[in-house]
């Protein structure tokens, strides 16, 4: 080999070690400032299909922080369904699933409260703001459709599981709340905010922390009920004000859920044949392959937990999480 060619190389070898360092550490820095740190954020994973009420822990990740929160999802009949279901009519803000929440009872049980806890992905650091998300719609079958304010995320840093007899307490605080009634029951209506994490938080929860004496009503005649969908933390503010609950996905043609993913992901409305692949933080190449017009699914079994990106031909790198 020729002096020359060995300069070459040795110095070709040198740029390529420090671009893949400059790569792993900006997909490091941009896996902590966009990540949603909720796990199954719009509710498409089940550890089951819904068949009765009071069945939270059929979504995965979730549990029962106060009451007897419920879950919907399409692959179940009508009474947990998605759209139709016991507590009204709605289709889900994305994707096949959703949860309900009691806020109010005016008369079968005065101060009940439904709220649902997940255990976020990462803890909160001390001194950092995040942005919080969701999207709720009133109830509207007779009976759960009083309509109520105070919808809320609260933090912590124990879990409080109503099964395990530690049921969040009712105390008039959340670290941020729709201080409004919510009426709308056709659409989706998106509550937004931020707070500046005070503990390094592990858990979220979501409902009305607010007795009745504190939460105002309208149109009450017994239970108000809300579904609630597309949860977002982060220290994003872009994500979580996205009503699709990942910034990744503006003016993208296709959408991929779920993210995070588990056993598999579908990538849906892919408009011709195309090609993809998954590229690991250290830029190797895990997995490649072809799209058809429509719907596509990815097994991800094999994939270990973490962050990859997914490479589609002419469109922007979407990053894929990883979590079990």
């Amino acid at each position: 080999m020729k002096l020359l060619d060995l300069d070459f190389n040795l110095n070709y070898l040198s740029y390529m070690k420090k671009a893949m360092f400059i790569v792993v550490v900006l997909l490091a820095v941009q896996a902590s400032a966009q990540m949603n740190l909720v796990p199954n954020p719009s509710f498409e994973d089940t550890v089951a299909c819904p068949v009765a009420p009071e069945n939270i822990i059929d979504a995965t990740f979730y549990y029962s922080a106060s009451g007897s929160p419920d879950y919907f999802n399409s692959c179940c009949s009508y009474y947990m369904g998605v759209p139709n279901n016991f507590a009204g009519i709605q289709f889900a803000a994305q994707g096949n699933g959703y949860v309900g929440l009691a806020t109010y009872s005016a008369v079968s049980a005065p101060g009940y409260r439904e709220i649902i806890g997940v255990r976020l992905s990462q803890s909160l650091t001390v001194g950092v703001r995040y942005y919080v998300s969701m999207v709720v719609s009133r109830a509207d079958t007779a009976g759960n459709n009083c309509a109520t304010n105070n919808l809320g995320f609260r933090f912590s840093t124990v879990e409080h599981n109503a099964i395990n007899l530690n049921p969040v307490p009712i105390d008039n605080m959340a670290h941020v709340n729709y201080p409004a009634i919510i009426f709308n029951n056709v659409t989706w209506h998106q509550i937004t905010g931020s707070f500046m994490a005070d503990s390094t938080y592990d858990y979220l929860m979501v409902g009305n922390f607010f007795n009745d004496f504190n939460t105002d009503t309208a149109q009450c005649a017994d239970i108000g009920y809300y579904f609630v969908d597309l949860l977002c933390v982060s220290t994003d503010s872009l994500m979580c004000d996205d009503p699709t609950g990942v910034s990744e996905h503006h003016n993208m043609p296709f959408s991929v859920f779920p993210n995070p993913a588990d056993s598999y992901i579908e990538i849906m409305n892919i408009k011709e044949m195309t090609r993809y692949q998954l590229i690991d933080v250290f830029g190797q190449s895990i997995e490649s392959g072809q799209l058809t017009p429509g719907e596509n699914q990815i097994n991800t079994t094999r994939l270990s937990t973490g962050m990859y990106l997914l490479f589609i031909e002419n469109q922007i790198p979407l990053r894929i999480i990883i979590s079990r």
